[in-house]
């Protein structure tokens, strides 16, 4: 049974309450904005750890509309709480994910393009609405600032889809305009909207430019306190540093000033997992028994994905220690040494890898699992051209190490051993430089890359690779488990 969205009660009465004849002085659609005052004990029903709402009002006022509008959407909700409840409970600890919502629904394809304006967007927002996708998230603007200034001649741009030229005194407006209308069509598929509120960055330092970025935040912030469906993050007070004269990042949040490192990304999707969790409904991606074997019905492909068999794997450069049956674990050439124990998982799934880090230089820690193919041209038995695959993993970070940074699942592959067409999706990437500061916290991390199809071989030995990867980027220590490393086959 597909879930009802989540929604609010004001959203839910704004799209489904009619008012009828003889109900009051008016008839019709309901609309919370004509009763503001009712706003705020509406949404009170559906916030957490809420059990009493006490209201003190004048006589008609809004009492009887929100009591009925309330049964109706709890009548509407109450099935489908009960089994997010029991699935919540099912789940054990909750995960933060890097990406802030892998452990929760399907990751799409990403419609963002690097140094584009909102009006440059709007070119591939169709695309993005024909994936059926629930939800769209939209961040955009800083690009619009850095377009304008003033001065002789004056810095504008052409805007893309209208053809007005915005100038440094229109940039906020022009820029929200573009930002309400992305999100309107998108809600007017049947999406919900996160726009993400804009940040800044090193770029924005001039009075006309920092009073730009304040109004265009403050218009975001506004749009979403009024507009049902739409949900408004932001990042500001988890990755910038408050006392800053002009947008500055935290140390270490940020590689070049303008672009989040690693660390930077884990904060901000730290900020944003309450949001993604009231908007989707938990769903584990995660292998719960030991049944899932790729002879069982060929869905979990990769060999001991929970690390049952504690030992007679393949120990590589720098390892000491048991390694699971068919894995191999290896550092970088020259990066320094782990020592691998196992680890009984809390939730009974098997065991984990238990890798006590010491790095004597930027690089990289892997497990990897290899599935071979063969001499004829054939992927290994338990893969099939034309699966549509993806890879999972969960990984805890159980000390805070300042030389992290990043915690990456790869899944690559080729057609063939050599001269192959290489494919392949990861989940979060290897450090833009010697700077990119990673994961500074303790964390659980779900870990789960795009889907990939297995194109058909066009050569001897095509293969399938399955690697998680812990890198530093600069000399130190890190401890992490690796609880489990699977590749699902989805579909039929």
């Amino acid at each position: 049974m597909t879930p009802p969205p989540y929604i609010t009660v004001p959203d839910w009465a704004d799209r489904f309450r009619k008012k009828a004849a003889g109900a009051g002085s008016t008839i019709g659609q309901w609309r919370t904005g004509d009763v503001e005052i009712a706003r705020g004990p509406m949404l009170a029903i559906t916030e957490p750890g809420v059990s009493t709402i006490t209201v003190m009002v004048c006589t008609q006022l809004m009492k009887t509309a929100r009591r009925d509008i309330e049964l109706k959407l709890l009548d509407l909700q109450a099935e489908w709480q009960l089994d997010r409840t029991t699935m919540r409970s099912k789940r054990g600890v909750r995960t933060v994910d890097i990406d802030c919502v892998s452990q929760r629904l399907t990751i799409g394809q990403t419609f963002g393009v690097s140094g584009d304006r909102t009006d440059q967007m709007f070119a591939r927002l169709p695309a993005a609405i024909a994936t059926n996708a629930g939800i769209l998230q939209i961040w955009g603007g800083i690009n619009n600032i850095g377009a304008v200034a003033s001065g002789s001649p004056a810095y504008t741009y052409t805007h893309a889809v209208t053809g007005e030229t915005v100038t440094i005194n229109t940039v906020a407006a022009v820029t929200m305009r573009d930002l309400r209308q992305m999100a309107e069509t998108a809600r007017a598929a049947g999406m919900a909207v996160i726009i993400e509120n804009e940040i800044g960055g090193s770029t924005i330092t001039t009075t006309e430019k920092l009073a730009a970025l304040n109004s265009l935040r403050q218009m975001i912030a506004e749009y979403g306190e009024v507009t049902p469906g739409i949900y408004v993050h932001d990042a500001f007070p988890a990755v910038m540093q408050p006392g800053a004269a002009t947008p500055t990042f935290k140390p270490g949040y940020s590689y070049d000033g303008i672009h989040y490192s690693g660390r930077g990304a884990y904060w901000h999707a730290k900020s944003e997992a309450p949001l993604v969790d009231r908007l989707t409904a938990p769903r584990s991606v995660l292998i719960r028994s030991a049944m899932e074997v790729p002879a069982n019905g060929r869905r979990q492909l990769l060999t001991n994905p929970i690390f049952a068999t504690t030992t007679g794997g393949t120990a590589g450069n720098g390892i000491t220690g048991d390694v699971p049956s068919g894995w191999t674990a290896a550092m970088g050439t020259n990066v320094g040494s782990a020592s691998l124990s196992s680890v009984t998982n809390a939730d009974g799934v098997g065991n984990g890898v238990q890798a006590a880090i010491t790095y004597n230089a930027a690089g990289s820690f892997s497990m990897t699992q290899t599935l071979s193919g063969n001499s004829g041209g054939a992927y290994n038995a338990n893969l099939q051209p034309g699966d549509e695959v993806e890879g999972f993993a969960l990984v805890e970070i159980t000390g805070a190490s300042s030389a992290l940074s990043t915690i990456s699942l790869e899944l690559t592959g080729s057609t063939a051993g050599a001269g192959g067409t290489a494919f392949g999706a990861m989940d979060l990437t290897g450090p833009n430089s010697s700077s990119d500061q990673g994961v500074n916290d303790t964390a659980l991390i779900t870990l789960r890359t795009r889907p990939v199809v297995l194109p058909s071989p066009t050569g001897t030995f095509p293969y399938l690779i399955a690697a998680v990867r812990a890198t530093a980027f600069t000399a130190g220590s890190a401890t992490i488990v690796v609880r489990q490393i699977g590749v699902r086959r989805r579909g039929s």
